[in-house]
């Protein structure tokens, strides 16, 4: 018998059952593959639209797990749900469609969000029916929350690449990227969800939530940390560039106070109200632990942030040049604590506070 399995989700969102025969499985077998396969689909179902049932099966022949377009997924000495997001990869096109390329992937869609991620010198590789990163292929790619959220959304990035999902209305948004964030094709490119002065187009190509409004543009803010509680402030209220940025109790300086501008795209600035001299990696740093500092405008991606998140008003900032995140070194919450880049792990959070 085929036991099907329902979890929340929006309607024709990625589902699964069990292949016939499971009541016959090793108990221990059935229920890790329940365990794992509830944990990934409900991962799918939290970061896009996936219009697919896929089976899932015991096959004591296969020597970890295998899975084809058709929806078929085979597990046999490798259970978990890094292996189940790998292979409902394949289910969804990775590997298995047409269209599929080793060799390296050119696709657009997936190109960018890539450079979004990793920064700059960011690409996909491919071999095999695999991609990389992203591509859950090792246990040492499941490394965070954040991970598979873009294992997820690379794979749909793919699957337009494919030809697999279309942009049926020609806004430059894909048809499954507005029907998880909109429930259908109303939305244009031009419009702005939730009012925040960024187009529903550029909040996706940012990978941004078009239903949380970000900072207002040209407005002034206070960038308190989730976990401290204390404030992004230039150390010892610096004009020179170069000058150090900390974490720091709210004194109410203007050393404090940042001008968030919204450069177009999805970018924005922060400009010191004290200083005049915007946020930056410094010398275009692109490793974790490089520092952030104050520097004149200069219009490069080391001084270009996106926001991602949004959940409860906190938000990753995250750099253009790097793709790494704002972080408080050593994860302090002492005064005078280094701010730095690091790698977006979903745990540098920041929360603007308005200011009169």
């Amino acid at each position: 018998m085929e036991v099907a399995f329902a979890i929340t989700m929006p309607a024709h969102a990625l589902t699964y059952s069990l292949a016939s025969g499971n009541e016959s499985w090793p108990t221990d077998k059935r229920n890790a593959i329940i365990a794992c396969m509830n944990e990934a689909v409900a991962t799918y179902n939290a970061h896009g639209y996936f219009d697919k049932h896929v089976t899932a099966n015991y096959n004591t022949g296969v020597p970890t797990a295998q899975a084809s377009y058709s929806g078929w997924i085979d597990f046999g000495g490798t259970i978990g749900t890094r292996v189940a997001l790998h292979e409902i990869a394949h289910t969804l096109g990775v590997g298995q469609y047409w269209s599929w390329t080793d060799g390296g992937w050119w696709g657009p869609a997936a190109n960018a969000l890539v450079l979004i991620y990793d920064g700059q010198n960011a690409g996909i590789g491919t071999g095999g029916g695999h991609f990389w990163p992203y591509g859950m292929n090792y246990d040492n790619e499941d490394t965070s929350a954040v991970a598979r959220e873009r294992h997820c959304k690379l794979v749909a990035a793919m699957r337009w690449d494919m030809g697999i999902v279309v942009d049926s209305d020609s806004d430059g948004m894909p048809d499954d990227w507005e029907t998880f964030q909109f429930g259908n094709l109303n939305q244009t490119g031009t419009g702005d969800a939730d009012n925040d002065g960024v187009s529903n187009l550029a909040e996706y190509q940012t990978d941004s939530n078009p239903n949380v409004a970000g900072p207002a543009s040209g407005s002034n803010y206070q960038i308190r940390s989730d976990f401290s509680g204390k404030l992004i402030d230039v150390w010892g209220a610096s004009t020179a560039d170069g000058g150090n940025i900390v974490q720091w109790a709210d004194n109410s300086g203007s050393n404090q106070h940042w001008t968030v501008t919204h450069l177009g795209g999805g970018w924005y600035s922060f400009t010191n109200a004290n200083s005049g001299k915007v946020l930056e990696t410094s010398s275009m740093g692109l490793n974790d632990g490089d520092n952030v500092q104050q520097w004149s405008w200069l219009n490069n991606f080391g001084q270009q942030w996106r926001l991602t998140g949004g959940s409860n008003g906190d938000w990753r900032i995250c750099n253009r040049q790097s793709g790494k995140a704002i972080d408080v070194n050593g994860f302090s919450s002492a005064d005078g604590a280094n701010i730095q880049q690091w790698t977006d792990w979903g745990g540098q959070l920041w929360e603007f506070l308005p200011l009169p």
